[in-house]
């Protein structure tokens, strides 16, 4: 067994023992080979990083398929152009699937819709 030399590094590998128990799931780091890092100066490079990292070190890409219902509604509720953004991307052409959150199994049009219910 690799030791592993970091604390993102054992996050990182646990994430994927998690997500390598479910039939068609992929990691667009593992399958790209980019570490968190990476990932974060590429979302950097390309304006595409959270507004939540103003607030804090963890916080995904705003734009994730696995954010729970709270995240999506904190989105919503604390950047509401970015939410609305969110949801047309949904429509885009080329994307992977067409239910955002795949362990919810909901459209962001259909998450979108119960969160209105709460407000």
């Amino acid at each position: 067994m690799t030791r592993l030399s970091s604390t993102s590094e054992y996050a990182q590998k646990k994430r994927l023992d998690s997500l390598h128990k479910h039939a068609n799931m992929v990691s667009l780091l593992e399958k790209y080979s980019y570490s968190e890092q990476m990932a974060m100066e590429k979302c950097r490079e390309y304006g595409l990083l959270s507004p939540c990292y103003e607030l804090s070190k963890r916080g995904g890409c705003w734009f994730c398929p696995n954010a729970k219902p709270a995240e999506f509604k904190e989105i919503k509720r604390t950047y509401p152009d970015i939410w609305k953004e969110f949801v047309l991307l949904e429509k885009a052409e080329g994307i992977a699937n067409t239910k955002w959150n795949v362990y919810g199994k909901l459209s962001l049009h259909e998450i979108n819709e119960q969160l209105e219910k709460f407000e």
